[in-house]
């Protein structure tokens, strides 16, 4: 099964606990956060550059919600394209 963890504005994760996420789920990562009011997407199936995109999107934007994905194939073939985020939205206003 995947990870996902939400981190909460001004929160975010250690190296190594970024590593041992990726040991457990080695099939690609991705991570999710609010530019301009739109959601922003990143994956890769790389651990070098999910943690330097983790680290520019942690500082630049650790001032919203950030959401890490980190898969495991359970089903479906091992490639970006199966590094999920089928589709996020903005929660909405009331």
């Amino acid at each position: 099964m995947c990870v996902i963890a939400s981190l909460p504005k001004g929160k975010t994760i250690t190296n190594k606990t970024l590593d041992q996420m990726w040991k457990r789920n080695p099939d690609g990562g991705g991570i999710s956060w609010i530019e301009n009011g739109k959601v922003q997407v990143f994956k890769t199936m790389k651990l070098k550059a999910f943690k330097t995109k983790f680290k520019e999107v942690t500082k630049k934007y650790g001032n919203s919600d950030i959401v890490v994905h980190m898969r495991i194939a359970t089903h479906g073939s091992i490639c970006i394209e199966t590094v999920s985020y089928t589709h996020l939205t903005l929660p909405t206003k009331a």
